[in-house]
């Protein structure tokens, strides 16, 4: 990456960092520069430009919902008490809505597409439980204490990349 593109409008880079940090808040910061060079014109004023990147597409992925709840809240409460009082020998049950929603730009910032992964998972919580005990196809995860359970994302990841390689490849030039 060399430099920052003087062909696409400020207005547009702006628009482009509002609507991501919109979504993300601070926690995007960090992601959007790599994109994106901020500079400060004056005490209250920025300036936005687009970083020279050699790609032809840009794809911004938000991992939703922000906060995870519970969608069988009765089921939980329930499965927790059980298991509190056996101590974590019987499993209690979570099971959770994802929605990452990844948005497909030009290398000119024009919004071309959004796809968005419904899918829910399953973490069942017991001193026994293993990592990662899927099967046929449904996303079940052991919890044991502080395991991390970031990888409920990867197909709903994987799914996106497929959509976003089938919409590309489709695209008339």
């Amino acid at each position: 990456m060399n430099g920052v593109r003087d062909d696409i409008p400020e207005s547009k880079v702006k628009e482009f960092v509002d609507t991501y940090l919109q979504i993300t808040k601070k926690s995007g910061i960090d992601e959007i520069l790599k994109l994106v060079e901020i500079n400060k014109k004056s005490e209250q004023e920025l300036t936005y430009s687009l970083k020279n990147i050699d790609a032809d597409y840009i794809v911004v992925g938000y991992l939703l919902p922000e906060f995870r709840q519970s969608n069988l809240i009765l089921v939980t409460v329930l499965s927790k008490l059980y298991s509190a009082f056996t101590l974590g020998t019987i499993p209690s049950y979570e099971n959770y809505s994802l929605n990452p929603t990844f948005v497909l730009y030009d290398r000119n910032l024009n919004r071309l597409e959004q796809f968005t992964m419904n899918s829910t998972y399953t973490v069942i919580q017991a001193w026994w439980a293993r990592e990662d005990i899927s099967n046929s196809g449904e996303k079940i995860y052991g919890h044991a204490g502080n395991t991390n359970l970031s990888n409920v994302y990867i197909p709903d990841i994987e799914d996106a990349n497929t959509a976003i390689t089938t919409y590309i490849n489709n695209r008339p030039e």
